[in-house]
């Protein structure tokens, strides 16, 4: 699932197989992982928090998209 991708806002946000939520092509990545993998969706939300503060554009019903999802996202068949 695809909850909001680049050009229309500065993050790309989605859910991976095997990994939960993934920030693709995140500014806060390197090199060798331009992803960020949060282990919870509690992290995640934390990581749109440093993403605002640099004052990147996000939707603004991410955050409450993402707690909606979360026992899907990182239900036990998905660890």
């Amino acid at each position: 699932m695809i909850y909001c991708s680049m050009p229309q806002y500065d993050v790309s946000i989605v859910k991976t197989e095997t990994k939960g939520l993934a920030c693709y092509m995140c500014n806060f990545g390197d090199f060798i992982e331009p992803a960020y993998y949060a282990p919870s969706t509690e992290e995640m939300i934390g990581h749109l928090g440093a993403h605002e503060r640099k004052g990147d554009i996000i939707p603004q019903d991410l955050k409450e998209r993402l707690l909606e999802d979360d026992a899907v996202n990182y239900s036990e068949s998905s660890s």
